[in-house]
């Protein structure tokens, strides 16, 4: 209960293998990281709500500022294996003094994995093991 109420705490949201939180588990999609980085700096660099920082699909990372509805800053990582499989993770960070921006910081990691969903098929979540 401590760790729950210190997250709500945070001013940061970052997806992980085994997160207590299903939807904020490693999302993992068929599709290249050159692929999916792409699609996600085609959305920012149409979308007024954000302002594209950097990418770089070879590396499998783009970051980016949300600037609403509350300023954030966003890293984006995909990596390749097995071919065609590519596991996403998201980081994102509230710009504010105040504490508790964890669940504004949540709302905008789920909602990149819906824009994913939307163009490349989900194969799961939290496989790490299922691929060592």
């Amino acid at each position: 209960m401590f760790s729950k109420l210190q997250s709500l705490m945070n001013s940061q949201a970052e997806t992980s293998e085994d997160h207590s939180n299903p939807l904020l588990r490693t999302h993992y999609f068929k599709g290249s990281k050159e692929a999916i980085i792409a699609y996600l700096a085609e959305i920012v660099k149409e979308d007024k709500n954000y302002r594209a920082l950097g990418d770089s699909a070879e590396r499998g990372e783009i970051t980016f500022d949300i600037l609403y509805p509350k300023k954030a800053f966003a890293v984006i990582t995909a990596v390749t294996f097995q071919g065609r499989h590519t596991a996403v993770d998201i980081n994102v960070t509230a710009e504010s003094a105040l504490p508790f921006q964890y669940a504004h910081c949540e709302r905008m990691a789920v909602t990149i994995y819906q824009l994913l969903k939307e163009k490349f098929e989900l194969i799961g979540t939290g496989l790490a093991e299922n691929y060592q």
